[in-house]
């Protein structure tokens, strides 16, 4: 039983590790497409005499300030739906149909309750922030190296 506990512990990092990838992705693909559409816009500022490091700093704070708001608006929405298994819990025995607790020879707990503490919610404000850092990093980069010659002369 203690290995069947391992092996889902890790199954479960695993899709955790696989979620957050895909987060980061998507986090990043939708920075550097912003920062395609704004090339322009940061030209001027190079032009003007912005250093990297500067302007690599306004994408950062850009990102850190729109991933603190999703997180805090992702745990708006997910707060309630966390207390609510915390508290009243899945009726496994209603799903069970036969009323047998057991499953695979495991007794079971009718009801299987979730895992809600004050640890959750900064562990997810800490995942969230940086996991945003680290996928706007590319595109911030990216956004320093931008020629400001050749982004002017390209009609958009």
């Amino acid at each position: 039983m203690r290995a069947g506990y391992e092996m889902d512990r890790g199954f479960a990092r695993v899709t955790i590790v696989i979620v957050v990838a895909l987060v980061l992705l998507g986090v990043m693909s939708a920075q550097l497409a912003s920062v395609l559409e704004r090339r322009r816009e940061f030209a001027v500022l190079a032009a003007l005499g912005m250093r990297g490091m500067q302007m690599m700093r306004v994408m950062l704070v850009e990102s850190i300030s729109l991933g603190l708001l999703g997180a805090l608006l992702g745990l708006c929405v997910a707060t309630p739906v966390i207390y609510y298994l915390a508290t009243s819990g899945v009726p496994l025995a209603e799903m069970m149909g036969d009323g047998d607790p057991a499953m695979s020879g495991v007794l079971l707990d009718p009801i299987l309750y979730g895992d809600m503490g004050s640890w959750i919610i900064a562990y997810a404000l800490l995942l969230s922030l940086a996991s945003t850092v680290l996928a706007a990093l590319y595109p911030a980069f990216y956004a320093t190296r931008t020629d400001p010659a050749e982004a002017l002369r390209v009609a958009q």
